[in-house]
């Protein structure tokens, strides 16, 4: 077995396995989690930055299709997740005003 030099080289020997591709983690940069989503891997991101830059960078990740966020400030990148997915019309706001009075 020849030795593994890239994540996505490691994934897709995964794949002929029998792994299902959505079953499979990689952790990625944020230029490769465009990529590795449209293959189909659900794509960890981690970062220890300040919170403020820390939403933001969850922000855009989840932009670009990460689907797991790991960090210590949950809530901060919680909300922000969330706050993503609901411009994007993946999931519903957690609430909604409407009117202008």
């Amino acid at each position: 077995m020849a030795p593994v030099t890239t994540v996505a080289e490691a994934a897709a020997a995964a794949v002929r396995r029998g792994i299902p591709a959505g079953q499979i983690l990689v952790q990625a940069t944020p230029a490769g989690i465009e990529a590795s989503g449209r293959a189909g891997w659900a794509v960890l991101e981690e970062w220890q930055e300040p919170p403020a830059r820390t939403e933001a960078v969850a922000a855009v990740c989840v932009w670009l299709g990460a689907r797991v966020l790991r960090t210590p400030y949950v809530a901060e990148v919680r909300r922000s997740a969330d706050m993503t997915e609901s411009i994007l019309g993946r999931r519903p706001p957690a609430w909604a005003i409407r009117g202008l009075a």
